[in-house]
């Protein structure tokens, strides 16, 4: 798996988008985070989820979540811990 440093460059599917966008955005700063309730509690809950209202609102939306290969993010938390990262978004392609 590549590890993502500072200064790379990410691409992100936008999902839900007809046809599929993709963002692509400047890694700026990393941040590990033991959990995701360490992570919602030291960032803006709003500027990490927006329209969540609550910790225990923000770890179950994250909980609810899975990768491509279906595992889950509450196993990806225990075996690897969270990252934070903070972008500059550079462009929304179509």
């Amino acid at each position: 798996m590549k590890k993502v440093k500072e200064n790379d460059y990410v691409t992100f599917k936008v999902s839900g988008t007809k046809p599929q966008r993709v963002l692509c955005v400047r890694v700026d700063k990393i941040q590990w985070h033991a959990t995701f309730r360490d992570l919602l509690r030291m960032h803006q809950l709003g500027e990490v989820l927006p329209g969540v209202d609550s910790l225990e609102e923000g770890v179950a939306t994250y909980y609810a979540m899975a990768n491509r290969q279906a595992v889950s993010y509450r196993t990806l938390e225990q075996a690897h811990g969270v990252l934070a990262l903070t972008v500059t978004p550079l462009h929304l392609l179509a």
